[in-house]
């Protein structure tokens, strides 16, 4: 795996279409044989997969995806799934093999600031620097949660918000949200408090933190001030979402490999399971109950299989950012937008309308 970044000819992205017809160009067309263009070429293969996914759903469509996220092409690049999920979101593991397309960042490089990612330096909580924005949602905490057999709660999850000590939960949970009680980037020197110096505005926008794009604040990764800035890269691509990108597509060709489509699910959420390298105490400590399985390996329709996986996506890549994307390219954006805000007070609505410039 490379462990550098590296430069290829830009390829703009438009909604036109031609942008993927020049990437297949590239593809069928390395400029050698040498291993670096061979990793570029695997990763714009996988590129071209992702671009694809955001055109409208048809066979033609979903028969790409799959072309391009062959098991074979993905074993000899050399990518996989991260032991555990966390890696995925810590400086000492960058360039692991769950990394596909990364924004490089750097400090200590010779330059004054070094090449440190200034973009995420708003999302910091108040206490640590500045200013606690991107902030998860109470409905995002309940999605986590899991039922007796370690399966979510598709049509229940929202009923209650969560319970630590009485809820079954998923492990992604801790690694996505930095909740009260609990310590921020597993850093016990600085428990996550309920109060004003840990979130802006007096809670309005809630007592939750957001975790993945942040570093632990002991971190020598980091260039501390008025704002706060990392060198920790930024993934564009996992791997995760290949394999879910790859099932998601199975799923929509309906074309008897459905099964191979829940086996790739249950990779990721079998993954999950394990991923408690860094919260292996919070039973002990703070009473959690952590519970995930993979789904039973029979005959499901399409529309189950569409369900597990879109609850997966949500899972794996909460706070990412893909989100919205993936609500636009099910045609779910505007149901499920609105049907959070008919949830909201008046008072929630206009403040949230106000925030955004609307």
């Amino acid at each position: 795996m490379l462990t550098t970044s590296f430069r290829i000819p830009p390829i703009p992205i438009t909604n036109n279409g031609k942008d993927s017809r020049r990437l297949s160009v590239c593809l069928r067309q390395p400029a050698g044989s040498a291993q670096i263009e061979k990793d570029v070429l695997h990763r714009l293969r996988l590129l071209l997969a992702r671009r694809t996914t955001t055109l409208p759903v048809s066979t033609k469509r979903d028969k790409r995806v799959v072309k391009y996220t062959d098991p074979l092409i993905m074993a000899k690049a050399g990518y996989g799934l991260e032991n555990d999920y966390s890696m995925n979101f810590l400086p000492q593991y960058e360039n692991g093999v769950e990394s596909v397309w990364a924004i490089q960042y750097s400090i200590n490089d010779g330059t004054y600031n070094g090449n440190l990612n200034w973009g995420m330096g708003l999302t910091t909580p108040q206490i640590l620097g500045c200013c606690d924005f991107h902030k998860p949602r109470q409905n995002l905490v309940n999605a986590f949660k899991t039922d007796s057999q370690g399966k979510p709660l598709f049509n229940t999850y929202d009923n209650e918000n969560y319970e630590v000590t009485s809820d079954n939960v998923d492990p992604r949970l801790f690694h996505t949200v930095g909740m009260p009680g609990f310590p921020y980037k597993y850093n016990e020197g600085y428990m996550i408090q309920k109060n004003d110096d840990w979130s802006r505005s007096k809670g309005l926008y809630g007592y939750y933190v957001s975790l993945k794009e942040n570093v632990d604040p002991d971190c020598d990764c980091l260039k501390k001030g008025s704002y706060w800035a990392s060198s920790l890269n930024h993934i564009v691509i996992r791997y995760a979402d290949v394999l879910l990108m790859r099932a998601e597509a199975l799923i929509q060709l309906n074309d008897g490999r459905i099964a191979d489509a829940i086996s790739l699910i249950n990779d990721v959420r079998s993954r999950a399971a394990g991923s408690t390298m860094l919260i292996f105490n919070y039973k002990e400590e703070y009473g959690v109950n952590f519970k995930v399985t993979p789904y039973e390996l029979k005959a499901y329709t399409q529309d189950e299989a569409m369900k597990m996986l879109k609850w997966e996506r949500r899972i794996e890549f909460g706070m990412e950012s893909s989100r919205f994307f993936d609500l636009v390219r099910w045609g779910e954006a505007k149901d499920v937008i609105n049907a959070y805000y008919v949830t909201r007070s008046p008072l929630f609505y206009l403040q949230e309308c106000r925030f955004h410039g609307k």
